[in-house]
């Protein structure tokens, strides 16, 4: 597996990354892909129009993880302008709660701690979350993937906080 790394990042960013990297290639292999679903992740991609989330939901056991692990592989070659930033709860040490998992999106994309929005608790990635996803949106054409969060304290809910998603960043 060849891993994106940035030496700008602190190292414990990029150990995650690399969890992360390692555990998407692992469970794309073997992926019998189904069109109809990847398809449909890809119109989401290239729609101008859409500016919701696209929400993935089946019962366990589906194959939702290695349809988004995959889609997300995929992304890097055919994709190659759009930053794609992926997490799948559980899988690395800074995916197994939500703040930590968006601290871990905001390191990728460089996003300092300096900045007025940066939260410094759960409560204010809430209320930040829409400046968050501008400042990412602010370094180019983006994906975010995020698979399992149901899986999270109080993951559910985090679909309530997106109340406005920049015309660049699709989120999954």
């Amino acid at each position: 597996v060849e891993m994106e790394k940035n030496l700008d990042l602190d190292e414990s960013i990029v150990e995650d990354i690399d969890q992360q990297e390692i555990f998407c290639y692992l469970n794309s292999e073997g992926f019998i892909e189904r069109p109809e679903y990847t398809n449909n992740l890809k119109d989401y991609v290239d729609s101008e129009d859409d500016n919701g989330i696209c929400l993935v939901t089946a019962e366990a056991g589906l194959g939702k993880t290695m349809l988004l692990a995959k889609f997300a592989m995929d992304l890097k070659e055919e994709y190659p302008g759009k930053r794609r930033y992926k997490r799948f709860c559980g899988a690395s040490d800074l995916s197994s709660d939500i703040y930590s998992l968006w601290k871990s999106i905001m390191a990728e994309a460089e996003i300092s701690e300096d900045e007025e929005f940066y939260p410094k608790n759960i409560d204010e990635l809430k209320r930040n979350i829409t400046p968050i996803l501008y400042a990412i949106a602010g370094k180019g054409d983006s994906v975010i993937i995020i698979d399992a969060v149901n899986q999270m304290p109080d993951g559910v809910n985090m679909i309530k906080w997106f109340d406005e998603i920049p015309e660049n960043l699709k989120l999954i």
